[in-house]
């Protein structure tokens, strides 16, 4: 009955195996036609980050503040810009520059304001 039951553990482990590794292929091929499509590359990981500044452990909430203010210094004007790219993968100007620093300030006051209520609850 032990041999069994090993078996059945090393089965449910190899499952598990498999349904990351696809979760984990499918997080990378959609982050990949994001990027192709012009999103900005980190958007992911500050919004990923930004969900972190309420987390219940300070540890978590202090480390993601420190994270968004280190890629913040270098791309805080592409945050949240969308560029428009050609097939050669140049960007096309675009009439709508007016609406990617309109997407950009929102983007940056949001975070801004996360950062505040996450300093000042603390």
């Amino acid at each position: 009955a032990r041999t069994g039951e090993s078996e059945d553990v090393k089965s449910a482990q190899a499952s598990a195996e498999d349904e990351g590794e696809e979760v984990e292929a499918a997080e990378e091929e959609e982050e990949v036609s994001e990027m192709e499509a012009g999103i900005w590359p980190f958007q992911r990981l500050c919004d990923g980050l930004c969900d972190s500044l309420f987390d219940p452990a300070w540890e978590i909430r202090h480390g993601a503040a420190a994270a968004l203010r280190e890629v913040l210094r270098y791309q805080a004007t592409s945050a949240a810009v969308v560029r428009n790219l050609n097939g050669a993968g140049s960007v096309v100007a675009t009439a709508d520059a007016l609406a990617s620093v309109s997407a950009n300030a929102r983007w940056l006051e949001d975070c801004a304001i996360r950062l505040l209520c996450m300093f000042a609850l603390d």
